[in-house]
């Protein structure tokens, strides 16, 4: 079964610094990625509608790899993150 949602909390407090979201993945919950210090670039494919709007909360140095017309880069835009199309 392929990943759709990124579950609340899931990776909270993760050392890694990049993570790529595959195809068909639909929604990134609450805190999914929050207070991961390490995290500096988040691919986000286009299937993505739906962010939590504290989801990244705490990613000071992120960049989001994605269209320009995605739900990622809306997001980033909303949230003070940098955004570039893969």
């Amino acid at each position: 079964m392929a990943l759709r949602t990124v579950a609340d909390s899931a990776f909270a407090r993760t050392a890694a610094d990049h993570v790529l979201l595959p195809a068909g993945a639909t929604a990134i919950g609450p805190r999914a990625f929050a207070d991961a210090p390490n995290l500096r670039f988040v691919t986000v494919p286009d299937s993505v509608n739906s962010i939590a709007p504290d989801a990244f909360e705490g990613c000071s140095l992120l960049t989001f790899f994605c269209s320009d017309s995605s739900a990622a880069a809306a997001y980033a835009e909303a949230h003070g993150f940098a955004h570039t199309a893969p």
